[in-house]
This record gives C-alpha cells, structure tokens and sequence, in this order.
C-alpha cells in the first residue's frame, strides 16, 4: 500500500487555475485520458429513435382511424378498437419506458 501525498493550495490560485500548471510539469509523461461520461452526450435528439417514431406514428395513425369510424357511424367497431386500445398503449408506454432506461443505462456504463 502506498502513501498518497497531501497537496495544499491556496484559494486564488486554485480559481486561476495556476496550480494546474505546477503539477503538470510533475506528471509529464502521463497520458491523459477521457472521462467515461460526458454530459454533453445527452441531447433531446435521442428521442429521434427509429422505433420511438414507428410506434407514435402507430399510435396516431389508429387514433385517427378511431375518430374517422366514429365520425362515420361505425360505432361497434370503433368501440373495439378503443377496447383493445387500452391494452396496446399501456404495455406500449411501459415498453417505451424501458427502453428509453436502458438507452440512459448505456450512457453510463
């Protein structure tokens, strides 16, 4: 096990950023590596999934349809449809829910 040493600096100089320039005169042959995790990674164009848009594309579309059957008298069959509507976008919410987790997870790790 080794020691590790104990470096102090003064407050104006660590707000400068002057000590960086005395301790990397020290560690000249280390090459600096990047972080794993860069906040600049996260950007709302993660939502622009292929399959994000497939399925609200889905969704929309039989809602439409719903309204347009409504609109036209074929009420039985819209009321099927909004039936089994409220099976499909829950377990679709869900889906989406958990894929959009892993994704965030991926980032991560």
């Amino acid at each position: 096990m080794t020691m590790r040493t104990v470096h102090t600096f003064k407050f104006y100089s660590f707000e400068d950023g002057t000590f960086k320039s005395k301790s990397k005169a020290k560690k000249k042959g280390k090459v600096k590596t990047s972080p794993n995790f860069n906040l600049y990674s996260i950007t709302p164009f993660v939502m622009l999934d292929p399959v994000i848009c497939i399925l609200g594309a889905g969704i929309l579309s039989i809602a439409i349809l719903e309204k347009i059957l409504e609109h036209q008298g074929h009420y039985a069959l819209a009321e099927t449809l909004h039936m089994c509507f409220n099976i499909v976008i829950p377990c679709v919410a869900f889906g989406f829910i958990w894929k959009l987790m892993l994704s965030a997870g991926e980032l991560f790790l």
